[in-house]
């Protein structure tokens, strides 16, 4: 018997961690949130928006991460994992909550109406630093894709320091 009766495919749904992915599950997001003492909120900010452009360039996202080709899943984490290190362990789960965001998103609205790509980033989530941070990250990741059409190795920034945290 199939392993998902619904599709009738024996694609196996199980995320990198062991865990079935239900696409629409409503878990607790509070996880989620992180220790200011510890991470630069700008960082974060940065992050995100970095996370929800790559997303948005070369994913579907009408479509849980569970059906999205993994090695698209797998670069966007690893250029997370090279321009935010701190937040490593954290892209592939931002990944999965911005999908599932979009698709309610769109639920929300009205069927008919076009998909607006383009809508701005609310004021809370970006900042002129997180902008700074998200643009040098972009520049960095560039150059990495010229690196690695030439066969050449990526470059990965440096774990940040807070001041005052040891």
């Amino acid at each position: 018997s199939p392993v998902n009766a619904e599709t009738g495919s024996a694609h196996d749904e199980t995320s990198s961690s062991g865990n079935k992915e239900d696409e629409d599950d409503d878990d607790d997001e509070s996880d989620d949130k992180i220790d200011a003492q510890t991470h630069d909120p700008e960082r974060l900010k940065a992050f995100n928006m970095f996370v929800r452009l790559f997303v948005d360039e070369n994913l579907d996202r009408m479509v849980p991460i569970s059906k999205q080709p993994k090695e698209k899943i797998q670069a966007i984490i690893d250029s997370c994992t090279r321009q935010f290190p701190e937040f490593a362990e954290r892209a592939r789960k931002r990944i999965r909550t911005y999908l599932k965001s979009c698709r309610r998103n769109k639920r929300a609205r009205d069927p008919n109406s076009p998909w607006d790509a383009t809508r701005p980033t609310p004021a809370h989530l970006t900042s002129v630093q997180a902008e700074q941070i998200l643009a040098t990250a972009c520049e960095n990741e560039s150059h990495n894709a010229k690196r690695m059409r030439l066969g050449l190795e990526p470059v990965s920034q440096p774990m940040p320091i807070l001041p005052g945290v040891q």
